[in-house]
């Protein structure tokens, strides 16, 4: 539930910091954000004081909240929590923004490109996607690939992050989750019941804050 209400504004007013949205676009960040704990294995609080975590990156990367939304949805039925979720996202961010020499010469063998350019051209989705079946290729030709994740994502919580999220149930999930969280962020509208009136109250303090601080 709602149990702190200024964690969860901070994490409102922090997301449209990060996409360069306006107070008005609160509801669209809010409606995400609540159906991310629909589809996940989450609290809306402990998505709230998370969120920060991952945004401000995945905002600068073009990774759109929706995405890395449903990143962190996806990837919290494994993890278990919001942090390690909103962690192993960032950390795999991390490795694609700043790929190390083992990682470059991984993504060439494997035919992939696993950089910055790659993330904003293709997304985080159609990145995985592209590494998945690069590795599946590459099994199928006798390679060996046992270490190529890890040595591509670096550290342990973007290698635990990346093998979930490209299963075959996480990335079918994934992909499925953009879709619906897309939907969530165009149309603007309560997505859950459950949390329409706190949303509407929350929205508004949202706008007032924004607008407090924008004046």
């Amino acid at each position: 539930g709602f149990t702190d209400v200024e964690t969860v504004v901070k994490a409102g007013t922090n997301a449209l910091a990060s996409y360069g949205l306006e107070a008005k676009d609160s509801d669209k960040i809010l409606n995400v954000m609540a159906k991310t704990v629909d589809l996940g294995k989450i609290e809306f609080d402990e998505l709230a004081g998370s969120l920060g975590n991952v945004t401000n990156l995945a905002a600068a990367s073009n990774v759109s909240f929706a995405e890395v939304s449903a990143a962190v949805a996806q990837y919290s039925l494994t993890a278990g929590s919001a942090e390690r979720a909103t962690t192993g996202v960032r950390s795999i961010l991390d490795s694609l923004i700043k790929p190390t020499e083992q990682a470059a010469e991984v993504a060439k063998d494997l035919g992939i490109s696993w950089d910055a350019s790659a993330l904003k051209s293709k997304g985080l989705s159609g990145v995985l996607t592209d590494l998945k079946n690069a590795l599946e290729k590459a099994k199928l030709e006798g390679k060996d690939t046992g270490a190529a994740v890890a040595t591509l994502t670096g550290r342990v919580e973007a290698t635990s992050a990346a093998l979930s999220l490209m299963s075959d149930t996480g990335l079918k999930g994934f992909n499925e989750n953009i879709k619906v969280l897309q939907k969530e962020f165009a149309n603007g509208s309560a997505s859950a019941d459950s949390f329409k009136a706190s949303q509407e109250s929350l929205s508004g303090q949202l706008k007032l804050l924004t607008n407090t601080i924008t004046k």
